[in-house]
């Protein structure tokens, strides 16, 4: 993907901890893809019965499904608020604070326990809860002060599965089941998770 150009549009992604998505940080980024790889591999034994002409092949089980995602950190676009009385107005954020805030999901927040899964909502295509398994950031445009003002950030995650998920779940709904997150569909703000309404 070539250099983030802001008089394009693109898909805003909301990214949230699975830990506790209604608490802040909560970032929104701008996800442009041309392509969107997911790769899925299943385990596939061989048995070789004895007198066999031939093997028998036996399900394992599948794996966690993975991809890798481009994403725009903006200063302009997560420091925009809707004002009620002024329309929307926008207050510079340090972008750096929401790079690092990401770059967290690659280490565990206490001795013996791992790194917090990250939710990804990206409205009507993904709800999915992954690990991350590979962080790489670059700031790429910075204000006369040199403060960073945009940060394209990669990704590399397996899929989270909290679950047990079916071919006929795949089938229907795809990355936008498969937890139990609830969000607004047209927004994708988190609702709530499980079986809270907060």
């Amino acid at each position: 993907m070539e250099d983030y150009n802001p008089t394009i549009p693109g898909v805003r992604v909301r990214l949230a901890s699975y830990a506790d998505p209604l608490k802040a940080p909560m970032a929104e980024a701008i996800l442009n893809p041309t392509s969107l790889p997911i790769d899925i591999e299943v385990a596939v034994g061989e048995l070789s019965p004895v007198g066999s002409s031939h093997t028998t092949l036996q399900y394992g089980h599948t794996l966690s499904m993975e991809t890798s995602i481009e994403l725009y950190l903006s200063s302009a676009l997560i420091g925009r608020r809707l004002d009620k009385e002024f329309g929307t107005s926008v207050r510079p954020v340090d972008i750096s604070k929401y790079v690092n805030w990401l770059s967290s999901f690659c280490y565990a927040g206490e001795v013996q326990r791992s790194p917090s899964p990250l939710l990804i909502v990206w409205p009507r295509v993904a709800n999915i809860v992954v690990v991350v398994t590979r962080f790489h950031a670059e700031y790429i445009r910075f204000a006369a002060d040199l403060t960073p003002k945009t940060a394209r950030v990669t990704l590399s995650a397996k899929e989270l599965r909290v679950r047990f998920k079916t071919s006929g779940e795949q089938m229907s709904t795809g990355w936008l089941g498969g937890n139990s997150m609830q969000y607004d569909p047209q927004t994708g703000n988190p609702i709530s998770i499980g079986d809270h309404d907060e």
